[in-house]
This record gives C-alpha cells, structure tokens and sequence, in this order.
C-alpha cells in the first residue's frame, strides 16, 4: 500500500513538469513577441529607396489600430523569409499623400509604387498572401518584378508562370521587356503568370547568367526555355499559347534545364527518346498515360532527346527510362509499353529504400560530382547478392544522410577495373580513389601495387603480363600484389605517370626504379626491401610525406643530407630504435628534403622532428644519442608535454592560428624553468580545449620583438595580436583564466570566434552575451558577420560580450536548425532573434532590449571617463552638452529626443552630459550645444538645437557623406598644439564663395587624410586676424603648430591637395618632417634621395636619437637628401624593421640600412656621401649639388657627366657610359652624374650632355664623342695616370719668372760691387 501511495505521489510529477514547462514556454514565447518597426517619413522614404518591396500600415493611436496592428505582428516573421519589409507609421499627414482617407490602412509599395489593401486586416492569413501572392505584385500594363523568394513561392504554388530574366540597365534587355509587356495582359488571359526577374542573387545560379534575356516557360515547376527572338512578343505568346494548351503531355527538356531540373528536385523521370522513332513514339504515347498519375506524386515526368546528355549517363540504346532520386540516376530495366509496370516501378522508387543501379558511365559521372560513394557489386548468377541488397537497402537513406551515395552496378568491366574477382563485394569510394587499396596497405605490411592504364599505354598491358609470372612468388613471400588504374594517387605518392610500381613497406611507399620488364629484378627488389625494411627507417619523399601525416597521427621524421657523413651516422644509430618507436605506434621515417625542413624552421641537417596530429616539435638533443631520442619520442608520445618550436615554426603558427600561448625560456635558465614548464604542462590539454596552441621557444631574442624583457616569459598571440602575460607563471590557473577571459582575446572590431568549450565558460561567467552561430562555408553568414562586426564595439560598450561559433551539436541543444542564427544569454538563459540579421542597428537595439528590457526611450546620460571612451571607441557619437539649470536646455533636449531613434538607425550614439569639465575642453562655453564625434574628431552643430529635423539632417550629413568637421576655438588650438599637419579652414557663414569653396575641399578631404593631413574648418575672425587673415575664405596650413597661409585660388581644390602635400610646405627647418605610409610612398616616387628615419611612440631611446640627428636636417637638405621620419608598422615591415631606432637611405627607391652608430650625426652625415651609398652597380650614381661639391672636396678623382633630363641624345649617352661605369671604378676613379646646367656653364660647359674630369678639384673637358664609351675610358685612363705637366703658357710664365730673379740677383750684385768700387775710389 505505501509503495502504491508513493508510486501515486511521484506519478503527478510528469503532469506537474509539463504544466510547469508549458507556462515556461509561454512566457519566454511572449518575451520572444516581434514588433512591427515603427518609423518616422525619413525613415519610410529611406526604406523606400532601399527596397523594392514595403509593407506600410499607417495607424493613430486607439483601439482598431492596436487590434489590428497585433494580428499583422504574427506574420512579421513571414514577410521577412519574401524580403518585404514590414513598417508602421502614425503621421496622417503622410499617409494622405498616398491616399490613405482611414486608420488603419495598409499600403504595399512595390519598386515606390504604392497599392492600397482594400480586406480586412484582422485576417492576417490573407493579407499575408495578398502581400506574397501575383494578385499583390500586379501593376497594370507592367510584367511584375520578383525577388528570389516570391519567385520560387509562385512556380511552386503555379501551374503555368513566364519568367524573364534580364539584367537591369541593359539595352537589349529593356528593348525586350517593353515589347514583351504588350503581351502581358494576353498572358494573364490564358492564366499564364508572367514575371521578370533581375536579382543577382537568382542570376548567378543560371547556367544562361552570361546570355541575358531569356524566357523560361515553367509548367508545373518544369522549365522550358524559348529560344526564338524575344523581340518579336506575337511568336513569343504563340510559344506560350502551345506549351498551356499541351499542358497533358510528357514536356521536352533541353541539356542544361533538365540538368537544372534533376538538380533541384527530388524526383524527376527522364525518358531518353530519338527523333523520328517509331519505338520511341509508340513508348511516349503509352507513358503519357501515366504522366498526370506521377504529377500528383510529386514525381516531374520529361523527355528529351538531347544525345549528348544521354550519352553523359551512359544510354547509348532508346527509348531509356531513367529515375533520378536526389540526382542519383536508376534505370529501368522491365518493358516500357506496360506503363502500368512501369507506374508501380517508379512508385517504388520513391516510397521504397532503394539502391539506384547505374551502369559505367553514370559511375564515372557520380564520381567526379560526389567526394563518398559506396558501389555494391554484384552480378545475376549471384545467390547472396539479393539478400545482402536487401540488408543495404536499410541503410541506404542513413547513408544519404551521412553524405556517402550508394549505388549497385552488374557492369563487369567495372567491377574488373576496381579489382573485384568474387561477388557480392561492397567498395567505398572516396574522391575517386577506391579505399580497398588503402585498407589493404593499412592491414598488410608488404604491398606492391602495380598502376598502369587501360587506353594510351603500350606497355601496360605488356609489363602487366610479365607481373603476373611473379605474382604466385610474391605471394608465398608474404608480399600482396595489386594493380590500379589511378594517375592521382600516383602523383601523391610520387610517381609522375604509368607505368609504375609502388612498393609499400609497413604502410611506407617507395618507387621502384628499374625496368619493369625485368621481372625477376624486381621480385629480388621486392625481397630485399622486404628483408631490410625490418632494420631500417623508410625513405619517403614530400608527397608521401604529406600524406602520412594526413592519415597517422604520431609520426617521428628524421632530416637528412644523402651527402653528409655526419647525417649517415646519425642515421645508423637512429635505426637501432626504430622498432621500440613502432611499438609505440610512432611511425618513424627519413626524408632528403632541405627545403622541406626549412619549411618547419629547420635549417641545419640532420635534425629529428615529431608530429603528433601535424603538429611539429623539433628535438634539440644528440642526435647520436638513441637511448635518449627514444625516451623523449616516448614522452612526447604519452605525456601532455607542450612542443618545443623554433622561430619559423612559431611564426607561422602566429600568422596562421587564431590563438597561441608561447613560453620563452633561457636555455641556461636550469631549475625555474623547469619548474614552471612542469606546472605549464598542467594546463596544455585545458588551453587546447579551449582552442589555444601551447609552444615552448628558447629563441629569447624573438621573444623580446613581442615586448618579452625578462625570462621566462609567456606571450599570447590573438590573430597575430601579442599580449604579454605579467602575472606569477607559477600559478597555471590564473593564467589560464588569463589566457581564456574574453577581454584577453578579444580584437577590436572583430566578434571573436570561439569553441565549444569557451562559450560554455563565457556563458557560465558573463551575465550578458551574444552569441552568433554560423556556418563557415555559407556566403549568407559572412554577410551577417561583416555587418555584426560594425556593432561589436557597441555592443561591448553596453557591457555585452559578442562572440561566434560554428558548433552544429551545440547549436541544436538551444533548437538552432538553421544558420546563421544569434542567441542572446541573459545569466545564462537563451533568447533567440527572430529578425533580419543583415539590419545591424535593429539587431543593437534588440540586444539592448534584452539587456534592458524595462530602459525608457531616452538620450542616455554619460559623464566623466566613460564620455571620453565612448568617444574614443565608438565611430559615430552625437554628444548633447546642456545644463540642469537651464530651461532652454531641456525643452531643446525634449524635441531632440524625438530623433534618437532615427540616430540609431543611423548607427549614431546619441548621448548627453552635463559634465562642464569634458564641455571646457571642447570649448563649449554657452548651453545647450552639440558636438559630433567621428572617430574622435569632433565637429559643432552651429544650427538652432530645436528644430530637430535640422539636426537629424546635419547628422544624417555628418554620418554618411565626406564633410570637414566645424571647431571652435578651442578645439582648433587644441589641434595645433597636437597635430603635425593641420589645414584650417577660415569660413564666413551664408556666403556663396565660401560655400564653394567648401564644397570643393570636401572632395580632398579623404585624400588628405591618407597623407595624414587633417583639415577643419571654423569661423572664428578674431582668430583669423591672428593669423594675418583679412578677409574669408582662407586656408591656413600648420605643420608642428607653424602657420603657412595658401596663396593660391581655393576654388581650385586639386592645386589645394598639391599644395599641402609639396614637399617644400612640408618641410620646417631644424625638424624632420613626420609621414604615414601613403605620403611616404609619394616622397620615394618623387625624390632620388630619401634618408627614413623609422621610430616608435613612447621609447626613450626613439626620441633621443631623434633629437641627434635633427641636427643634421638642414645639411641633408643642402645634399638634396629628403629627411622624414616614419612609425607607419606596415611601412616598417615592409623593409624587414621590427627593432627601433633604424636609418635607412633610398637611392632611387633601392634601400641602404645604415649599421653604424645612430647617435653620432656627423657618421651618418659621412655615410651619406661614402662610396657605400654612392655606389650603385652598372649604374652611373645620381648627385645633387651639394653632394657634388662634398665629393670634390673628399675625392681626387672625380668625372661628372652633365645631362639634361628631357634630351634623348643625353639618355642614349648616359647609356653607353654607363658601360664603363665599373672600368671607371676600376681606376678609382667616381663617376657620377647631374642634371644642373647652371652648374655645367660654371666649369666651362657650353652644351649638353657634357663630361668634366676633376683631379684634385681641377677641371678638364672631354672634347670628342660621348657614345664612344672606349675612347673615353682611354681619356680618363691617361688622365688619372699622367705626370703633372706644364703648359707652353706655364712654360712662359715659369722662363719669365726665372729670368726676373736671376735679373733681380744680378742687379743686386752688381749694384753692391759698383758702390763698393766707388767707396774704394772715395777712400782713396
């Protein structure tokens, strides 16, 4: 009795669960509810330009709108699946326009034209099918357009429909459409629906998408395409008049629209017939008996007698009866005159389990179209084959359902070629490679498979025959001998064609190499092999390496070089262990392949590498040393140990995985990295779960690129994104919390990708998360997830984590079918969207919905921090600065909040603040104002603040269209102090010229920012005095806070564009000028000579140098040298830079990386003109002046050749010179050249192209023919070697001179002599 009473008791329980899980059900039902969108008229009329079809019900508020308005939001959803766009609109004013007399009343616009719905709205069933149906879409005197939905819901639902297809702006499609529409009502008449189609979407999928117009007649869902003239619309209607009144026969279907047909339907009958056929017309009139019995079967019964198609499936005898299930082709093989036989067989194949049989050549067709199929073989005398077929039949759907196609064949041919001796036999098929050789070679462990070809091989079939002397022999020596016909599978084991034979030692391929006629050579190959595949490790090349690590899972390979002793006796001690790793199940081979190795990071040979499922982990022990190689294959093998990896390795894992977790440590580092590696590999399997790849790296040096300092480090790559782990590496479960927290791995502007066992953890932590489940390969979810990822930032922003998965399994447990689908957790509970994923901003509001579902309809209030990353983070923000204090403030934010909605739409976030302190810092003195933020740059609304339609259209302006952002005051002075390049705009409000000249300014605007240059605008005259402005419109350029005011005309915005981006108003004394990559590129493109100078924000040593080498800016300016500054990454990357400070000098875009000491000016400033950056090879060097006179004064010997650009004469001759050029070299003699006639005319040069030889600054001229580059050489070559000699002029000079001192010495002697004779004669 007690147990009858308990068994009572717990029996309620199911009822009380149910009554319990009902309510549930409703109440997350009503939560669920859709709302038809309520828009205002810019919204309807933007919609209206958008879509081509708009559902409208204009309503006031009151009872029949409410009635009425909650039975149309029942077939929301449905109008979405037929693309039209369902909207409510409560302005009278607006609903007149259209003709609206009552409320409610819905209209139906179709491509703008609107149609009013004249039942009753509470019936939504049949204002659904009004809205979906031909009825809805007619327009009189017009073919009906339609969508790809509404298309496919009327050939499903029509007997008889026209469809043209054309493409939209075509002549010759738009010539046919107007002739074909003055049969439209004609049309209508014999109850033929006739519709034209332009959508892409339905256009790529015809096989005639290249052939527009094409009419395509569809009789009971069967395609019959016109192929007369289109333009001629009487023909066209007779075409259309004989296919309604045959409408009882057996259609006739042409080659592409039958293969259309038999694609996209599940049963079709196809009857192979010939033309002028007694046979085939005696078959036809009989089964079109039956053709209206298989119409209401669902079955589409057709005939053609194309013989090209039915060659494609292997009828070459007619009449044929084919049955196409799924495209899977049976044929008939019973009496086609029985059509009642015949009914019941086709029956049969549609209700009954059935294994289609096929012959060769529908074979061979499904083979090249299915990856998975299993063919049954059998054969008539066969006792078993029915009762196995039978078995097979119960499986044949499960298998349709796992994507393996079945089928049955008797052709022995077939049954020959894929080796089958006995019957029944069973041969899974994949990728057109018969797994029976496979499955051979993985269970036996000596296979020799012998892969030859049935047409266009002579010796084939010859070699064929001397193999099967042997294969008695091959068999008593334990060796399997097969033959395939399969070039593919060749070339992936490395062979190149047939005749060939693979021998295959425990799983490993080898190619014989010797003469296939030589039988009995071959049998001792394959014994041998035998004998020494048991002490040795296999010898495999890329192909068959590739394809090993595709099937095995552990797999040790050894690197080698064949000519290398060292890798020889490494080898030799290698195979001592060979056998331990096979029991080990690690399949351990060799391969001669440096490149290959290099591909895995290994540079040096020989080296070992394991792969555990592709992975790789290099072994850095003593190769020599086995005892110890088998002992860390075995841990490798067993043990969660995390893979050491070297730099290659690790790069491309970076690049090519989502998310990796790499240790770096010292190798010298000894106990502690050991002990925190032990603790490491305590996570490795849960970071794997959670789709992290775990390495281990001594390369410390690659570690610090990625901001690592000290060791052991730990650095996590996000899509390539480093972050480094600053938490105690000893405690793994903190970092692993690290590693898997969201805000670790998430990436800006990018809704992360996770899998299974993260979003669990993620739902299980977070209160709130989207979640949007995807298909990879479907084109529709990459649509959904690029217009997502625009609202990712919002959504995080509101405190909601947006992630993705494609996870099948897990997608059902929430009742997820159909992809992509998103989900909203609230504290774990799922929600699911039920709208258009495509709308971005309806899918924010939505998730705002649920994650507030109680918020009023409100400008938010935002302060402080949280205002400045708003802004900072978010594209598109409209700030509302007012004050509490002030009236005018809140009745300007009362009717500015009749357009948040519009702005949400926009994807504009609309705040406001009372903050006075953020207020100050964009000049905001007077409240209330408005300021509009995209990406950080701020713009002034100067309008009235209560006229929000005006508002709503400056933002609607400021949001989609280039405009220059309107600052005040204080946000322009605030610019200039922050901003390296700045263009201001000075304006006058309500002026023509000034509206003009704005109007052409907009246009640069985006090319100005590539350059990095920001322009604004404001009106400010006491500002504009400051900067020398006397009347507007004015354009003032700063560069690091410097003014320059443009001279020119402003109308003319491109000589603007080229003004600011000259290197001449770039350019500051004493400064190096600051680039983007974009404006980098236009210096290389525009200068021979450009020294780079490459630095990175916030790195002392950067700024440091940076100070040195301006020093020097104003003399590489005298060389002609363009000296800017660049910390653009892609640029960086571009020229392999990762480590900063660097100096690079471009000659003629060739790059030279200085080396030497970067701080020291006067190095780099010699560098500049040393022969290492002056010497080009095969090329006479380019020189600017001062570099000229730079290099007289250093070298000896110089020749300069003096051109001019545009002479042909001086390009031809600098042509033939410049075959001396490394002559020259030779001589020690500097060849250069410049394009400076002043210059030339300076050493005595009267015409160009010109050569002056300069020794020891000395001038001299070369008088004969430039182009005879030998004689020249010959010219320099006495020149540099010859004696200083003396002219007849010096000659001259040097007889006068001596001969005044010698006169000079003679008259002093004489002059003493004879005043000492007269001293004498006195004395006397």
């Amino acid at each position: 009795m007690a147990a009858t009473k308990r068994s009572s008791a717990w029996g309620g329980w199911p009822a009380c669960c149910l009554i319990l899980l009902s309510f549930l059900f409703v109440s997350i039902s009503a939560l669920n509810e859709d709302v038809i969108e309520d828009v205002n008229k810019q919204g309807l009329e933007k919609l209206l330009e958008e879509h081509d079809y708009v559902a409208v019900l204009f309503y006031t508020p009151g009872h029949e709108s409410d009635l009425a308005l909650k039975e149309l939001e029942n077939i929301d959803d449905d109008t979405d699946k037929f693309e039209i766009v369902f909207v409510k609109v409560n302005d009278k004013k607006l609903a007149k326009q259209y003709g609206v007399a009552s409320f409610p009343a819905l209209v139906y616009f179709r491509n703008k034209t609107p149609v009013i719905y004249n039942g009753n709205l509470h019936e939504e069933e049949k204002v659904l099918d009004w809205l979906t149906s031909i009825e809805g879409l007619e327009v009189a005197d017009q073919i009906e357009e339609l969508n790809e939905q509404l298309l496919e819901r009327m050939i499903n639902e029509e007997d008889n429909v026209a469809v043209l297809y054309y493409k939209e702006g075509d002549k010759k499609c738009e010539a046919v459409l107007q002739e074909l529409e003055n049969i439209d009502d004609e049309a209508d008449a014999l109850d033929i629906k006739f519709v034209k189609v332009c959508d892409p979407d339905v256009l790529e999928d015809e096989d005639f998408a290249d052939d527009l117009p094409k009419l395509v007649y569809f009789r009971n869902e069967i395609p019959l395409l016109y192929e007369g003239d289109l333009s001629d619309e009487e023909t066209v209607l007779k075409w259309l008049t004989a296919n309604k009144i045959e409408g009882d026969v057996i259609e006739n279907v042409g080659g592409d629209m039958l293969d259309d047909l038999i694609e996209d339907e599940g049963d079709v009958v196809v009857l192979f017939i010939t033309a002028k056929s007694d046979k085939c017309d005696k078959v036809l009139k009989e089964l079109e008996n039956i053709d209206d019995d298989t119409d209401k079967h669902g079955i589409h019964f057709v005939k053609t007698d194309s013989k090209q198609l039915a060659k494609s499936y292997g009828v070459d005898e007619f009449p044929t009866l084919v049955y196409f299930e799924d495209g899977i082709p049976n044929i008939y093989e019973g009496d086609l005159m029985d059509e009642d036989t015949v009914f019941a067989w086709i029956l049969d194949q549609q209700q009954q389990e059935t294994i289609e049989n096929v012959n060769a050549e529908i074979l061979e067709k499904i083979l090249e179209e299915e990856e998975y199929v299993a063919v049954f073989f059998y054969n008539d005398k066969c006792k078993n084959c029915d009762t196995v077929l039978a078995e097979l039949e119960k499986i044949d759907d499960e298998s349709n359902d796992a994507g393996i196609h079945f089928v049955r064949t008797n052709d022995k041919d077939v049954a020959k070629k894929y080796g089958v001796k006995g019957f029944p036999k069973l041969v899974y098929i994949r990728n057109g490679e018969p797994l029976v050789l496979m499955k051979m070679v993985n269970e036996s462990e000596y296979v020799a498979v012998y892969f030859y070809k049935k047409k266009n091989c002579p010796d084939c079939e010859t070699i064929l025959q001397e193999l099967e002397n042997i294969d008695d022999d091959s068999e008593k020596l334990g060796i399997d001998f097969v033959k395939v016909e399969d070039d593919k599978l060749l070339k992936e084991l490395g062979g190149k064609k047939a005749p060939a034979l693979i021998y295959f030692r425990k799983r490993q391929p080898a190619l014989y190499p010797g003469d296939l006629k030589d039988e009995d050579t071959l049998l001792k190959w394959l014994v041998s092999g035998k004998e020494s595949g048991n002490d040795e490790i296999e010898d495999v090349n890329r192909n068959s390496l590739v394809k090993l690590l595709d099937n095995q899972k552990f797999v040790a390979v050894y690197f080698y070089d064949k000519a290398s002793g060292e890798s020889a006796a490494t080898l030799r001690e290698l195979e001592n262990i060979d056998d331990e790793a096979e029991e080990q199940d690690i399949q351990f081979v060799k391969i001669a392949d440096a490149a290959l190795a290099a591909e895995y990071g290994v540079h040096q040979l020989p080296a070992l590498v394991y792969f555990e499922d592709k992975n790789p982990s290099v072994y850095d022990g003593d190769l020599k040393k086995e005892e110890t190689v088998l002992a860390w294959l075995i841990k490798q093998r067993h043990e969660d140990t995390i893979e050491t990896v070297n730099r290659d390795i690790l790069a491309k894992m970076i690049k090519e995985e989502d998310y990796v977790a790499a240790y770096f440590y010292p190798l010298d580092c000894g106990e502690e990295c050991d002990k925190i590696l032990h603790e490491l590999e305590n996570i490795d399997d849960d970071a794997l779960a959670f789709g992290i790849e775990f390495v281990k790296s001594s390369d410390t040096h690659f570690g610090r690129r990625f901001g690592a300092k000290k060791f052991p480090a730990l650095v996590f790559f996000r899509n390539g994104e480093a972050s480094l782990y600053k938490g105690d590496l000893m405690n793994e479960e903190e970092l692993l919390e690290w590693m898997t927290d969201l805000d670790t791995m998430e990436s800006p502007d990018e809704i992360e990708d996770v899998n299974a066992a993260l979003f669990k953890k993620i739902i299980g932590q977070q209160e709130n998360v989207a979640a949007l489940f995807y298909n990879e390969n479907a084109k529709a979810c990459e649509k959904v997830v690029e217009a997502l990822e625009t609202i990712d930032d919002k959504a995080h922003g509101a405190d909601i984590d947006f992630v993705k998965i494609h996870d099948e399994k897990l997608a059902k447990s929430y009742g997820i079918h159909a992809f992509p689908a998103l989900v909203y957790f609230k504290a774990g509970e799922p929600t699911i969207f039920a709208g258009d994923l495509r709308k971005a901003a309806n899918v924010l509001d939505w998730l705002l919905d649920q994650k507030n579902p109680d918020s009023e309809d409100v400008i938010e209030e935002i302060k402080g921090a949280d205002l400045e990353k708003l802004i900072e983070t978010t594209p598109n923000v409209a700030v509302y600065f007012y004050s509490s204090k002030d009236k005018e403030s809140d009745s300007a934010l009362a009717d500015l909040e009749n357009i948040d909605d519009d702005t949400d739409t926009l994807g504009i976030a609309f705040v406001k603040t009372s903050d006075t302190g953020i207020a100050r810092e964009f000049g905001v003195k007077t409240f209330p104002a408005l300021i509009y933020f995209e990406d950080g740059e701020p713009s002034v609304y100067d309008g009235n603040l209560k006229e929000e339609d005006e508002v709503l259209q400056w933002l609607t302006l400021q949001k989609n269209e280039d405009t220059i952002e309107n600052v005040n005051k204080q946000i322009l002075e605030k610019k200039i102090d922050e901003e390296e390049y700045l263009a201001a705009f000075f304006y006058k409000p309500n002026s023509k010229e000034c509206d003009k000249v704005l109007e052409g300014l907009e246009k640069i605007d985006d090319d100005l920012d590539e350059y990095g240059i920001d322009i604004v605008r404001t009106h400010d005259p006491q500002l504009a005095k400051r900067y020398g402005i006397k009347a507007e419109p004015a354009l003032v350029f700063f560069r690091n806070g410097q003014p320059l005011l443009y001279p020119g005309d402003l109308k003319k915005s491109d000589q603007v564009l080229s003004w600011l981006t000259d290197d001449d108003n770039r350019e500051l004394p004493g400064e190096i000028e600051a680039v983007n990559g974009k404006l980098f590129n236009r210096v290389l493109n525009e200068n021979d000579f450009v020294l780079a100078y490459f630095y990175e924000d916030n790195n002392k040593e950067c700024s440091r140098v940076l100070l040195e080498l301006e020093n020097i800016d104003d003399e590489c300016d005298g060389l002609g040298i363009d000296f800017v500054k660049v910390k653009d990454e892609a640029t960086s990357a571009k020229y392999g830079i990762y480590e900063f400070p660097a100096l690079i000098y471009f000659r003629k875009q060739s790059p030279i990386k200085y080396d030497g000491d970067i701080e020291d000016e006067e190095a780099v400033l010699k560098w500049l003109t040393s022969d290492q950056t002056i010497d080009i090879e095969g090329e006479i060097e380019e020189v600017s002046k001062k570099m000229l006179e730079k290099i007289l004064v250093e070298k000896d010997y110089v020749a300069v050749f003096f051109y001019d650009k545009n002479d042909k004469e001086g390009e031809e001759t600098l042509n033939e010179l410049e075959e001396i050029d490394d002559e020259a070299q030779n001589l020690k003699i500097n060849f250069v050249k410049i394009a400076d006639n002043k210059l030339a005319r300076k050493y005595g040069v009267t015409s160009l192209p010109a050569l002056v030889y300069f020794r020891k600054k000395y001038p001299a001229i070369y008088r004969g023919s430039l182009k005879e580059e030998e004689q020249v050489l010959e010219w320099l070559r006495k020149n540099r070697y010859k004696h200083p000699e003396l002219s007849f002029f010096m000659y001259g000079i040097g007889a006068i001179t001596g001969a005044f001192v010698l006169y000079t010495i003679f008259f002093m002697v004489c002059l003493r002599d004879s005043k000492k004779h007269d001293l004498t004669k006195k004395e006397l």
